[in-house]
């Protein structure tokens, strides 16, 4: 009986910690994510001005950072709302 309660016990540890490390992993990646978006954004607003509200919902929306860095790079090289937004449609 003592040799399963330990066990049980011990299982029940190593559970917690796996689930603090997939927390600490997951709330990483969110923050990187959230980064990549307002840098977007705010590539948008210093070359062009106030982002309208519907476009920074659809950076937003988005949850790749390969496809956020490759919008950065866009929103640096834009000439207008507009043809970001035709860089934006194609994701």
């Amino acid at each position: 009986m003592k040799g399963r309660q330990e066990g049980r016990q011990k299982g029940r540890q190593e559970g917690r910690q796996e689930g603090r490390q997939e927390g600490r992993q997951k709330g990483r990646q969110e923050g990187l994510l959230e980064e990549a978006r307002l840098m977007v954004i705010e590539a948008l607003e210093e070359r062009l001005g106030l982002v309208p509200l519907e476009m920074r919902d659809q950076i937003n929306a988005l949850t790749r950072r390969d496809l956020l860095k490759g919008l950065f790079k866009q929103a640096l090289r834009c000439v207008d709302f507009a043809s970001f937004q035709e860089m934006l449609a194609k994701l």
